[in-house]
């Protein structure tokens, strides 16, 4: 499916831009992004700005799981983004660590 492939393309683009500046996603693989897909989910977000007034921002946001196979320890002080401006943190949790947050609606989960 050409949507969905382009999606993937995008993904891994950003996923080394704001991960990986440090090499680490290189020889990361289209195909290891499909594995990590979990949903997509329809969000819609409403506001008003100075400049451009009202708006409302509907979107869809695909959730992918980023399962760690490489050799080196997977830590937060690993990643290494590009475009700080973008990234305000990163966490290293387990799976159902990250189920409870989710389902409890944490402020740590950001969409």
């Amino acid at each position: 499916n050409g949507l969905f492939d382009d999606v993937m393309q995008t993904i891994l683009r950003e996923l080394k831009e704001e991960l990986g500046s440090n090499g680490l996603f290189d020889d990361y693989t289209i195909e290891e992004i499909k594995r990590n897909y979990v949903f997509r989910v329809a969000s819609s977000i409403k506001g008003e700005t100075e400049k451009y007034g009202y708006f409302i921002c509907n979107e869809y946001q695909d959730v992918f799981i980023l399962w760690w196979d490489r050799d080196v320890r997977l830590e937060a002080n690993l990643f290494a983004p590009k475009a700080k401006e973008e990234v305000a943190g990163f966490e290293v949790c387990y799976g159902e660590e990250l189920l409870k947050k989710m389902r409890k609606d944490s402020e740590d989960c950001v969409p």
